[in-house]
């Protein structure tokens, strides 16, 4: 099976890079100056030429406080793109795996989001990855749309790399605490879309919207608190952190204040992927990284042998996450805060 994928230059593009060679899917990665999703006739050529069974699409306009100004780019590529993807796809009875966001919602709920809640989104960013969704759905009925929430990585601009960043240039630092959200590694988020496109290519083919996020979920003061703690061997000096208010905050673009997505769909029924849960790891994600992706996040320079170290310091077997601290086992000399992160 041969499975396209569209914008492979972001977090989840990088990380569906790394993923391991597989027998059951070959994977063509196309660059935005070779496939512009907004562009039709890009489209065309790259799909006539190439000939997928599948196209996964990771091109987005995240920078979410930006779209407030750029409204125009923010639809062009989260919805216009879309929207003529499907057609594409339609007309080759292609299937579409779409890559969508927590910001549909408006952040008021007290449980985790279903798919089918009703979505509100409060800013540019969210409208227009909403606005895809529905264009995806309206022109195309082999489509699949994974929303996910707080994607982090070891590549551009995420929330962990900001506070690891920080922590090594401040000596306190400020993270609000009523934002909360379930951290997703992209990582994860890679291997379950080959997962989800391999499973149609066999048949299980349920379409609509899945939820695919990290457990538990926990509030940015809480995750600052977890990546500070983890990077302690990497830090000459530990930062103080404390925790602030969303009011605090000086950003263009409200964020949802509760962000948490039910995966059950995904895990319990009938859909793309069900056959493949073991290899699935939202329910055991590791909320942080591997001491190798410490290292790369903080300190790429580090040798082996103090990458060795930092392992044997962190007590994390290579390959292995290390364990979640929630609110309740940080240290009490450590309070936490939020940088101008990015999604």
């Amino acid at each position: 099976m041969k499975i396209l994928i569209a914008g492979g230059a972001g977090q989840v593009g990088r990380a569906l890079r790394d993923l391991p060679a597989r027998r059951d899917a070959s994977l063509v990665f196309v660059e935005r100056n070779k496939l512009d999703i907004t562009n039709r006739s890009a489209i065309d050529e790259a799909l006539n030429t190439l000939q997928p069974d599948v196209v996964i699409n990771v091109t987005a306009y995240t920078n979410v406080d930006e779209a407030e100004t750029a409204s125009d780019i923010a639809y062009a590529v989260n919805r216009d793109g879309p929207a003529m993807l499907a057609e594409a796809c339609d007309v080759r009875r292609v299937v579409l795996i779409h890559i969508s966001t927590d910001f549909v919602f408006d952040g008021k709920a007290r449980r985790p989001y279903l798919e089918d809640d009703p979505a509100n989104p409060l800013g540019v960013y969210g409208n227009s990855k909403l606005e895809g969704e529905r264009a995806i759905a309206e022109r195309l009925e082999k489509h699949i749309i994974v929303r996910t929430s707080w994607v982090f990585s070891p590549y551009r601009r995420n929330f962990v790399k900001s506070i690891l960043r920080l922590a090594q240039e401040k000596a306190e630092l400020r993270v609000v605490d009523d934002q909360v959200g379930a951290p997703t590694a992209a990582s994860d988020i890679a291997a379950a879309l080959i997962d989800i496109a391999v499973a149609v290519s066999d048949g299980e083919k349920t379409w609509g919207i899945y939820h695919f996020c990290g457990t538990p979920a926990l509030s940015r003061y809480e995750f600052a608190g977890v990546i500070v703690d983890k990077a302690r061997p990497l830090l000459q000096n530990m930062p103080r952190l404390f925790a602030s208010s969303s009011n605090d905050s000086q950003y263009p673009a409200q964020r949802p204040a509760f962000a948490d997505l039910n995966c059950e769909r995904l895990f319990n029924t009938n859909h793309p992927g069900a056959a493949k849960k073991p290899t699935i790891k939202t329910q055991i994600i590791p909320l942080l990284f591997t001491a190798n992706q410490v290292c790369r996040f903080a300190m790429p320079w580090l040798s082996p042998a103090a990458t060795i170290i930092l392992r044997t310091s962190l007590r994390v077997a290579p390959g292995r996450a290390p364990q979640l601290l929630l609110r309740s086992q940080i240290p009490s000399r450590t309070v936490l805060t939020s940088p101008r992160s990015h999604r």
